[in-house]
């Protein structure tokens, strides 16, 4: 009984010690950020929300409808990006109040990414694009909060309600 009592102790002294007994977040933890706007500027589409606690880089998904033109007739196909706020596309920070705290975050998406995504989709239906004289991408974007990290695994947490946005182009 003694050599079990300190072999369990053993045990959980070194369970202790690597961190494997220390609460570890579970997936769905961070709840899903509020109040998803999306706003136009100088070329970008920016989308804006409520920061989550827990969350230290966000998720977005979008996905769309692209109707383009041959000048002669209308066609559609669909496309769907992820971005996230460490992503090296767009423009990412916080907005803060007079008084320093953090009262959004944002990600700023420059129009021509979803135009090229648009193109590409276009094109993966077998048209060149030289011959697109225009397009409009109607799409939804939701947002989730992540805190990724060393052993964290996987998280579905949840997505915001959709916004919905529009871009144009024309040739």
């Amino acid at each position: 009984m003694r050599t079990a009592t300190i072999s369990l102790a053993l045990t959980l002294a070194i369970a202790a010690l690597t961190g494997s007994l220390m609460a570890k977040p579970v997936p769905g933890d961070i709840d899903p950020p509020q109040n998803l706007t999306v706003t136009y500027r100088s070329g970008y589409v920016v989308f804006t929300w409520e920061p989550v606690e827990g969350a230290t880089k966000y998720s977005l998904c979008t996905k769309g409808i692209v109707t383009w033109s041959d000048g002669t007739q209308r066609y559609q196909t669909c496309i769907k990006q992820d971005f996230g706020t460490q992503d090296d596309i767009g423009m990412t920070g916080e907005i803060t109040d007079g008084d320093g705290n953090v009262t959004g975050v944002y990600l700023a998406i420059p129009e021509t990414a979803f135009v090229r995504l648009a193109l590409a989709a276009i094109e993966a239906e077998g048209v060149d694009r030289a011959t697109v004289v225009g397009l409009k991408v109607d799409g939804a974007a939701k947002v989730k909060g992540l805190n990724p990290g060393k052993g964290m695994g996987r998280q579905n947490n949840l997505f915001s309600e959709p916004a919905t946005f529009e871009v144009t182009w024309v040739r």
